[in-house]
């Protein structure tokens, strides 16, 4: 077994363990506000405007979750052969309506 295999099955492990946490420790969340200080990122976590959740993570994890995150968007995208359009680009297909 490869480590690209072995790191595939404690991801899927990690999905399957996920859907066994309570409600009070899962999240949706349709905004973000990211700060950085020299120790870490805080990543608050927004639905409908209003902080719900606070992340705090190291700046190593959060390049990794940006790669991480980057590669399962492109291939969602790939996927549906159009792009997803992200909210800053639908405030300004709205504001130019004005």
């Amino acid at each position: 077994m490869t480590e690209s295999d072995n790191l595939a099955q404690v991801a899927q492990a990690q999905l399957r363990a996920s859907v066994e946490l309570p409600a009070e420790k899962k999240f949706y969340f349709n905004g973000y506000t990211v700060a950085t200080s020299p120790a870490d990122f805080a990543i608050v976590l927004l639905q409908n405007d209003q902080p719900i959740a606070l992340l705090n993570t190291s700046h190593a994890t959060a390049k990794s979750l940006m790669r991480q995150l980057e590669k399962a968007v492109t291939a969602f995208e790939d996927r549906l052969k159009q792009p997803i359009i992200t909210p800053e680009e639908i405030a300004a297909a709205f504001s130019q309506e004005s």
